[in-house]
């Protein structure tokens, strides 16, 4: 737990499991639980209840709580640019889990941290929104460079015995943070390109994009051919599909 000074009131921050609660000291009969639409969760208790009391009770309201988490952050999934201002509270996704955005100003080297239920963002002050959306997006683009070569040897000797062929290498990687592909191959120069934004959604999209790009190495156009590598490597592929056209986290 920590504590923070916020005006004249003195916060107290816990987790309760995988939410970051707020709670403060005030002048009030019972305690106080709020879900802000921003996703921050507040509780105000009075002076007299002991902190034991006060946890029991968070901890006791938990499904409650995250319940209307989900609520407000769908609500916030579906709004466009909602999540884009870089302001303390927000929710971003880190391979499909929320993170309650926490941002820093200090000297030093940017960088972008993750404890459980926060993303700490660290910048220098004064450093404005376009700067920070670099800092995501160079954030991003590493977990992705980290992600996709394991999927890439993952995938390499199950796609060469389906072809029958020798094993199929992916001569390089470029990442990219894109607005209409997900993914692209270049077959004669055995090259794919994976779209950095995929380290917002859950692991099993990025995998479907390796191993969708991965088999162009093979069958360069979206022919049946094609679609029976697919069924027979990855038979669940069609279903991770729909829900990156959903827009599913």
């Amino acid at each position: 737990m920590a504590f923070t000074k916020i005006g004249d009131a003195l916060v107290e921050k816990i987790l309760v499991k995988d939410i970051p609660v707020e709670i403060s000291r005030r002048k009030v009969r019972s305690i106080r639980l709020t879900v802000h639409p921003d996703c921050r969760v507040t509780v105000s208790a009075p002076h007299s209840i002991p902190a034991g009391q006060v946890y029991s009770f968070i901890e006791s309201k938990y499904e409650w709580l995250k319940k209307h988490l989900v609520r407000y952050r769908e609500k916030e999934r579906k709004s466009p640019g909602a999540a884009n201002n870089f302001i303390s509270g927000e929710v971003h996704y880190v391979w499909g889990s929320p993170y309650t955005l926490e941002v820093t100003e200090r000297r030093g080297h940017p960088k972008i941290t993750l404890t459980p239920g926060i993303m700490n963002m660290f910048v220098r002050p004064g450093s404005t929104k376009a700067q920070k959306q670099a800092l995501l997006d160079k954030w991003r683009k590493e977990l992705v460079a980290q992600a996709a070569p394991p999927l890439i040897n993952k995938w390499q000797k199950p796609l060469a015995a389906a072809a029958k062929k020798p094993a199929l290498g992916v001569q390089r990687i470029y990442l990219q943070k894109m607005k209409t592909h997900w993914g692209s191959c270049n077959n004669k120069a055995r090259t794919i390109r994976l779209n950095t934004e995929l380290a917002a959604k859950p692991p099993e999209y990025l995998d479907y994009v390796v191993l969708h790009e991965m088999v162009h190495l093979v069958v360069p156009s979206h022919n049946r051919v094609f679609y029976a590598y697919m069924d027979s490597l990855m038979p669940e592929w069609k279903d991770i599909r729909r829900k990156m056209n959903r827009g599913d986290e």
